[in-house]
């Protein structure tokens, strides 16, 4: 079994609990959008050693299937996307185990990229 030792005893590795915090999601032009997200608010619910961030978005009208992309950091552009199209994105922390719950924002793409 995988163990992690923290000052107060020895969990059990599993996925985190909790989700990442204060997501926002903004126009950088008609085709991309800027997400960017903070880490855990408390380390506790991480249970493990942070791996980085699993990043899930799709057109909230179900045209095409959702997308994934990791990152390690605590934001992404991402860039080709269909102009006047609302987009859901899911940011969630994940560990060797797993990813944990994600948190959610949706954000509308336009024509001249004002947020």
């Amino acid at each position: 079994m995988d163990y992690y030792k923290q000052n107060h005893g020895i969990f059990l590795f599993t996925v985190p609990t909790w989700s990442p915090a204060g997501i926002s999601a903004r126009n950088t032009s008609s085709t991309s959008i800027l997400l960017s997200w903070q880490p855990l608010a408390d380390s506790y619910y991480l249970h493990g050693i942070l791996r980085g961030y699993l990043i899930t978005y799709k057109r909230v009208d179900g045209l095409f299937p959702a997308e994934h992309v990791s990152r390690s950091n605590l934001s992404l552009e991402l860039r080709g996307l269909d102009e006047y199209v609302e987009y859901r994105f899911e940011v969630r922390a994940f560990t060797i185990k797993g990813a944990g719950p994600f948190t959610y924002i949706n954000c509308l793409t336009d024509q001249d990229g004002k947020t």
